[in-house]
């Protein structure tokens, strides 16, 4: 079988082994550590995999995320024997080593920043869980750097913003508010 049909595979296997998507560093990085291929190949592979749509690609600010698609899903099904069990293990492994969970928080928290038309900043912080955004924020500030610590804050702190938000926005109203009593006094 040709190498680039193995990648396909492993990649697809990879994609499937999870319950959320995975981004093109977390991939690639999986090949190159491995020395199973380079940079350019990967690349190659996960381009035309979108393009036959066996992968879907969803862009996030500067990441790309992978998803596999029912056609990947079939595909799999149909070629899964043809890749090796070593290649199975490699993948288990680095899924392992890196913690699902990790993984998967990796992809929960993401922040980019970018400049306005106008000269501002902007921090763009998302909390997504699968393919919903449970949370999205665009922080207009003055510089790059300001955008830049809040989006690299926002790892560290999104969960509990996160959090105040839905428990704020979550309050019941008294029922005298609801009614007017309370309200302009």
């Amino acid at each position: 079988m040709e190498t680039g049909t193995i990648y396909k595979l492993a990649i697809l296997y990879m994609l499937d082994s999870v319950d959320f998507p995975l981004t093109n560093t977390q991939i690639t990085e999986f090949f190159m550590d491995r020395e199973y291929a380079d940079y350019f190949k990967i690349q190659q592979q996960l381009t035309e995999m979108v393009d036959r749509e066996v992968l879907s690609a969803e862009n996030v600010g500067s990441q790309t995320f992978y998803h596999i698609t029912d056609q990947g899903q079939e595909t799999l099904e149909f070629f899964h024997n043809k890749l090796s069990g070593g290649m199975k293990d490699d993948i288990e492994t680095y899924l392992m080593d890196n913690k699902k969970y990790e993984l998967r928080k990796e992809i929960g928290a993401l922040s980019d920043s970018y400049r306005t038309s106008n000269g501002d900043y902007v921090a763009h912080c998302q909390i997504r869980e699968g393919d919903t955004t449970l949370i999205e924020l665009k922080i207009s500030v003055a510089s790059k750097e300001d955008a830049m610590q809040m989006c690299n804050n926002w790892a560290k702190v999104s969960e509990e913003i996160y959090l105040n938000v839905f428990m704020k926005l979550s309050e019941s109203r008294k029922p005298e508010d609801e009614f007017g009593e309370n309200s302009g006094q």
